[in-house]
């Protein structure tokens, strides 16, 4: 059964957004540090989250091939 919190993009993108309201409220500068973690988890999440493609937990014949 895999992880839905590891594998998920959304996931990455709260977590860039919740880092960077966090790095603003320390810098006493959320207007810089809110679009720059929603950047860093929209990369993330294209780099690190999972392929739509293979986004049900059934196998196919051909995953199961390959």
């Amino acid at each position: 059964m895999k992880n839905p919190l590891t594998k998920d993009k959304n996931t990455y993108i709260a977590i860039g957004l919740m880092a960077g309201v966090i790095v603003g409220t320390l810098t006493d500068n959320i207007g810089l540090w809110l679009p720059i973690g929603m950047v860093l988890g929209i990369s993330a999440s294209e780099k690190l989250g999972e392929d739509p493609k293979k986004d049900s937990n059934v196998e196919t014949e051909e995953e199961k091939e390959s």
